[in-house]
């Protein structure tokens, strides 16, 4: 799990500054001479936890390893600077310093650290280049007698960054490159190192491509190189950290259940841990159901409701995103392109998980309406993933209807072979639809917006699947304009205003 605030303490500033960066450095070592004694004996105090146990320790060390990462910040005219400090059984201070890139290419990181022999010293130097320069193209074709080449010629700096702060590494491991990442890895460049949107080269190495045969070959390689040299431990352990962001595990969170070969090099940790929080990170998106359903049963967990209990109504983890999944994985979608998530898994591994998942559900949680995310039910979220009225011909629109009414169809199957009464869960539906502002959201604008393209309405139901069916309504040109003039005439008062 993630260090507590009694094993770590991290702060960070950032901020722009327009002169005088040597008097914030020396200000900052200042700081260091200032704290110097009680830091120390912070440092004693915490060297007599003599029962602190194993894995707690490793998690700390392993949170300061990746904090000691400085955010990348874009170069602007008066350049930037970024500090941060953090406190373990070491203390370290950093600090980058960019000066404006009129004057220089050049950026430097500062470290200062405690050691058992008194206070140490180092400093790096970055260099801010062209993103088409050679030593870029190199590293992202892997090719390692040209990186060496230019490395040895000057003409290129293991340091070298893009303005936007990607890294040698970055690319390397985005294209899957194994040996140049294994190099370069080995010359010291750190996989925790981010760019300027926070992504590291391990997020770079989990991007969508890498679900494809010929990449999880390299994906797995790296991640074992990377386990057995302890620099993945921080990230296992957010994957059952309740208070972890998705950026805390998004290597793992995206492939653990996506690839079966991949949780069982994690097994180990995975049993470690109790059985109520080994799956509480589980993203959606990139779950193939037969690998998660495998884990779940070698665990033991037939109760569906010890498994929905852990998810979250976090972004990928929620029933909503479950129900968009199912949605988009049914055959013959029109998007298909647009969902490289779907890809590689079969849709019956869905219908016979969804039977087991939904098992002894409340209609209250199938019928969630998350006030802050989706507005709408997990239903309708499914069913505004699909918008599928992308031309407006007779023919493409009868077929947009039936494609949508099979969706609902393989829906409501499953969810009353799950044992859920399919009349109250209409029922149910219909009254938060019609109830509050959800409904507005399940017109879809996709949909709605365009003159000569059905709107959906209503739709019906009853006891069996073959009840329930999706009611469309016309939208004429005469709709719009009406409502183009009532606005004009009669616009919203906002709250707390008047109309003179």
């Amino acid at each position: 799990m993630r260090p507590s605030e009694a094993d770590a303490r991290c702060t960070t500033a950032v901020g722009d500054r327009p002169a005088d960066l040597s008097h914030l450095v020396a200000g900052q070592i200042r700081a260091i001479d200032d704290t110097k004694i009680a830091l120390e004996n912070k440092m004693r105090d915490e060297a007599k936890r003599a029962l602190v146990p194993n894995a707690a320790i490793s998690r700390t060390t392993n949170g300061a390893l990746n904090s000691e990462t400085l955010p990348w910040r874009y170069s602007w005219f008066f350049g930037s600077y970024t500090s941060q400090s953090c406190s373990t059984f070491t203390t370290a201070y950093h600090a980058r310093v960019q000066i404006p890139s009129w004057l220089t290419s050049r950026v430097w990181d500062f470290c200062v650290r405690s050691a058992s022999h008194g206070w140490t010293y180092s400093l790096r130097q970055w260099s801010v280049r062209p993103r088409n320069g050679e030593i870029f193209r190199a590293a992202s074709e892997g090719d390692l007698p040209e990186i060496i080449r230019l490395l040895e010629n000057g003409q290129g700096s293991l340091y070298d960054r893009d303005p936007e702060g990607v890294t040698l590494l970055h690319l390397a491991a985005y294209h899957r490159k194994y040996k140049a990442i294994v190099y370069l890895m080995d010359k010291g460049l750190s996989v925790h190192e981010p760019d300027a949107d926070g992504s590291t080269a391990l997020d770079y190495l989990a991007y969508p491509e890498t679900v494809e045969p010929q990449n999880i070959s390299v994906v797995l390689d790296v991640l074992g190189l990377l386990k057995s040299a302890g620099e993945l431990t921080y990230v296992v352990d957010a994957l059952f950290d309740p208070d972890a962001t998705t950026r805390d595990y998004m290597i793992l969170g995206r492939l653990l259940f996506c690839v079966s070969s991949l949780f069982e090099l994690f097994l180990e940790e995975f049993r470690q841990v109790p059985p109520e929080i080994r799956y509480i990170s589980t993203v959606w998106w990139n779950t193939d159901p037969k690998v998660l359903s495998d884990a779940l049963k070698a665990d033991g967990i037939d109760d569906p409701s010890l498994f929905r209990q852990q998810l979250s109504n976090r972004y990928e983890s929620s029933l909503h995103d479950f129900v968009i999944r199912y949605f988009l994985n049914i055959p013959g979608r029109p998007n298909k392109v647009l969902i490289w998530q779907a890809e590689g898994t079969v849709f019956q591994d869905w219908r016979n998980f969804t039977r087991w998942f939904l098992r002894g559900i409340e209609l209250e949680e199938l019928s969630n309406v998350d006030e802050w995310q989706w507005i709408i039910t997990p239903l309708f979220a499914g069913l505004q993933a699909s918008p599928p009225f992308r031309r407006s011909s007779p023919r493409a629109i009868k077929k947009a209807k039936n494609r949508l009414q099979q969706l609902l169809l393989f829906w409501v199957e499953d969810v009353k072979a799950a044992g859920v009464d399919l009349k109250k869960y209409g029922r149910q539906e219909i009254r938060l639809l019609h109830g509050g502002s959800g409904w507005d959201f399940a017109n879809w604008n996709d949909i709605g917006e365009t003159v000569g393209r059905p709107r959906l309405a209503s739709f019906r139901y009853g006891a069996e699947p073959e009840d329930w069916e999706l009611v469309w309504e016309e939208v004429f040109v005469e709709d719009f304009v009406g409502e183009f003039f009532s606005f004009s005439e009669l616009p919203p008062v906002m709250p707390g205003a008047w109309v003179d």
